[in-house]
């Protein structure tokens, strides 16, 4: 979820990992380096409503995605993320380039754990 580019998506790709991808911006879709993209991008902006994938997934993947999402948005990735057994997102702890949703990590667990999710600090040490 908010693949850029397409950085992360090409390595799962390329590895052999079933993988989607859904990128609000249009010049990131445009610029994509994901092999058969018309196969796996998608391009959504979910300041216009959710994205619900057409089936569920393993993972979420979501780097440096959250703090481009205004607080009022935030509900449209919940339905995506709620189509994956885990959900593996990073968040900036400072500004940047449309950074509008910039909190420590406490703050985002908490948003997490409101709509349902769980946070394992085992599993957060052991993935980083």
């Amino acid at each position: 979820v908010g693949c850029g580019r397409g950085i992360s998506t090409s390595w799962f790709a390329l590895h052999g990992i079933q993988t989607l991808c859904v990128e609000g911006s249009h010049d990131a879709v445009e610029k994509t380096v994901v092999p058969h993209a018309d196969q796996i991008v998608t391009e959504h902006d979910f300041s216009r409503g959710p994205w619900w994938p057409s089936r569920t997934v393993d993972a979420v993947w979501a780097v440096e995605f959250l703090e481009h999402v205004g607080r009022n948005f935030q509900q449209n990735y919940i339905p995506a993320f709620r189509k994956a057994a885990f959900v593996f997102c990073t968040n900036s702890q400072w500004g940047g380039w449309h950074h509008v949703e910039v909190h420590p990590d406490a703050w985002w667990i908490a948003k997490m754990e409101s709509y349902g999710f769980v946070y394992s600090d085992y599993l957060t040490h052991m993935v980083r």
